[in-house]
């Protein structure tokens, strides 16, 4: 097998890239070319991994993630996105030589450096192979319509990601979690994210008819149950899956949601808090 080579991602790369982006996750050339050409302009950049000439894996770091300790200590942070791998260059450990490329790039500047792993395989294989620890969870609940108590919508406002932005600070002050840059959430909105705020609520949800996935559900403890009901009668929908704080247990609805350890850092992470931070543009 031929050595690969890790380098800076060049314009003439980004043809490359998007087919790779296309077969591991679905992205369109429009989706793949917001992180890959930095849309927002606030410093996103990639690292390739090249074989007999040809680009066969890719990685994005996205800047805009500030940590905030509980004590109001701030780290910098990027996050890892996007690691793809060709089908046919798979198993030789490239993309793992790849993400850890990059972690050490990132660290020179920044100190810490996270990602998100959601999928179980992957929660599995990664450790495996790099030097990563849990510094976030998330609480992930799913619902049918019908398992969701019938309550008066409240008046929901769409906010603007900035705005949106400022309202989740004020709710999050004092606890461990990462602050987003506006220009991350307004990529998140080019994602298809939506902001919202209520009575007691923040929410970032993407509504549609048939699944409305709440990607964050912010309200004090023991408003769950309330909360996502106003979410699911201001947007109908048959299926729903909320992610929200550990800390926010769904009482009164038929199930409590999965723990999941989905918030990594790639090295020691800088306390051992945990870290609230669920936006990932999926």
């Amino acid at each position: 097998m031929a050595a690969y080579q890790i380098r800076d991602a060049r314009p003439e790369d980004l043809p490359a890239q998007r087919e790779i982006l296309r077969l591991c996750f679905g992205d369109s050339p429009e989706e793949a070319d917001l992180y890959l050409r930095d849309a927002e302009g606030f410093g996103a950049r990639s690292l390739v991994a090249e074989q007999d000439g040809r680009v066969i894996s890719t990685i994005t770091l996205l800047p805009g993630l500030t940590l905030h300790s509980a004590t109001g200590e701030r780290y910098a942070c990027p996050y890892t996105y996007a690691l793809g791998t060709l089908p046919e260059a798979r198993g030789q450990g490239i993309g793992m030589a790849l993400l850890l490329a990059m972690a050490d790039s990132a660290r020179a500047e920044a100190g810490f450096v996270c990602g998100a792993v959601f999928e179980k395989k992957l929660r599995d294989i990664y450790p495996r192979y790099v030097p990563m620890e849990t510094m976030g969870r998330i609480r992930e609940a799913a619902f049918d319509r019908e398992e969701l108590p019938a309550v008066p919508p409240p008046a929901l406002t769409e906010l603007s990601p900035e705005a949106y932005g400022r309202a989740r600070e004020a709710f999050l002050r004092g606890r461990a979690h990462a602050e987003y840059a506006p220009g991350y959430l307004r990529l998140a909105a080019r994602f298809g994210a939506r902001f919202w705020q209520g009575p007691g609520l923040l929410a970032v949800a993407e509504p549609g008819e048939e699944r409305c996935p709440v990607r964050e559900l912010l309200t004090e403890p023991g408003g769950y149950d309330r909360a996502a009901a106003a979410l699911a009668a201001a947007f109908p929908a048959r299926h729903y899956r909320f992610r929200t704080p550990p800390f926010l247990r769904p009482e009164k609805l038929p199930r409590e949601g999965e723990i999941l350890d989905t918030f990594v850092s790639l090295g020691p992470p800088p306390s051992g808090e945990d870290f609230w931070a669920p936006l990932t543009l999926e």
